[in-house]
């Protein structure tokens, strides 16, 4: 694979996906500065200094550790320590209603505490990594370190089993950035290793050609406190309709708060319902109890939803789609299935979440250019860790 950076900062490569892994370091900046700034002068600096400060169980020696974050992360952390004998101390937590508990007969507390853990290693366990760790920084806690559970998403079919459906992935997208993204993102999976995902520019559900515009009927699978909602909005003039879909009792109470805090009645309709590939009824559960977690379960669902094709909804309605977006906890493949009329008709731009499932980091894609070929495919990566994810697909 070749690869050349010209002067506007766009990369251009040539080659397929096996030669990709090998010149990711060449081609993006240090992960100790961006933009020649210093780690600490910027956000993504930050955020690649955190992703370099990994916790090696392998080379610990101590007592134990403290892990900041008690929700589905600290617990996979957890797990991962158990499994080299490192045992957990102590928790902390920046929600008020875990503080205070205790969590496999260990205490959590709030981040007030956090001077009773010195001396001892504290490993980051959360989605707001970055954020915690500046805080730490300013606080004057140094001895902190991200923890890595991607290893235990290791999935080693990526990097052979799946090698000729992602490389047919690879072929399809349409620029230099989004094949290293996706070179990237297949490697750390492959590995079980975030070190080496690569950020994209752009915030996430932005992407310079996939975004909301003007006038845009969206359809957002997954709209959780309405954050992304609110975003579409804003980014709009607030001249646009959403169809916010959050089936959860839990989420959509949050849901209703968001629209209400954000003033956004009038813009916004909210629909207790997931997305499917049929109508039914089925379980839902709680990933470790973390808020907005929830998925589809096989069995020991901890409530039932409510679930329809996005098909049936769009004609129920007599409405068309202009986006959509779908973050919904690997019940995406099975809700594209529900909207292929949909896709077919209005060809929408399309923003899908493809990394809750190894297999989705290429069924997804395929899944669309099946329904329609003429789609341009991008992706794009909005977080430190092997989450986040993003495939972003228009019809010019």
């Amino acid at each position: 694979m070749l690869a050349r950076q010209a002067d506007d900062g766009t990369v251009a490569v040539s080659g397929g996906l096996p030669a990709a892994f090998g010149v990711l370091p060449a081609v993006l900046p240090a992960q100790g500065e961006v933009g020649g700034k210093p780690v600490a002068d910027s956000l993504e600096g930050m955020m690649a200094a955190v992703s370099a400060r990994r916790f090696e169980p392998t080379a610990f020696a101590g007592d134990g550790v403290f892990v900041y974050g008690a929700g589905s992360r600290g617990r996979l952390m957890a797990e991962c320590l158990e499994r080299f004998g490192i045992k957990v101390l102590g928790w902390f937590d920046g929600d008020p209603a875990k503080a205070g508990c205790r969590i496999d007969d260990a205490p959590c507390r709030g981040p007030e505490a956090l001077l009773e853990a010195r001396g001892y290693p504290i490993v980051i366990a959360s989605i707001h990594e970055w954020e915690i760790a500046r805080r730490l920084t300013e606080a004057g806690i140094g001895d902190y370190f991200l923890g890595i559970v991607g290893h235990l998403w290791r999935d080693p079919r990526m990097l052979g089993w799946w090698s000729r459906e992602l490389s047919q992935v690879y072929d399809w997208l349409e620029d230099g950035a989004s094949k290293i993204v996706f070179a990237a993102a297949i490697k750390a999976r492959g590995l079980g290793d975030d070190v080496y995902v690569r950020f994209s520019d752009y915030p996430q559900y932005r992407h310079p050609r996939v975004q909301a515009a003007e006038g845009d009927l969206i359809v957002e699978g997954g709209a959780y406190v309405a954050d992304t909602t609110s975003m579409y909005c804003e980014s709009v003039g607030k001249r646009c309709r959403i169809y916010a879909f959050e089936p959860s009792q839990e989420n959509h109470r949050d849901l209703l708060a968001g629209i209400a805090r954000d003033g956004l009645e009038e813009m916004v309709v909210p629909i207790k319902r997931g997305l499917w590939s049929s109508s039914a009824t089925l379980g839902f559960r709680a990933d470790f109890h973390e808020r907005g977690a929830y998925r589809i379960a096989d069995e020991g669902g901890t409530e039932e939803i409510e679930v329809e094709p996005l098909d049936r909804f769009v004609e129920r309605e007599g409405i068309r789609v202009d986006l959509i977006k779908m973050d919904i906890e690997g019940a995406e493949v099975e809700a594209l299935k529900g909207a292929s009329e949909t896709i077919r008709r209005f060809r929408p731009k399309l923003q899908i979440s493809i990394y809750h499932c190894s297999e989705h980091y290429f069924e997804v894609a395929h899944l669309i250019k099946a329904l329609v070929p003429s789609y341009r495919l991008f992706i794009g990566h909005h977080s430190p860790t092997i989450e986040e994810t993003v495939l972003y697909a228009i019809c010019d």
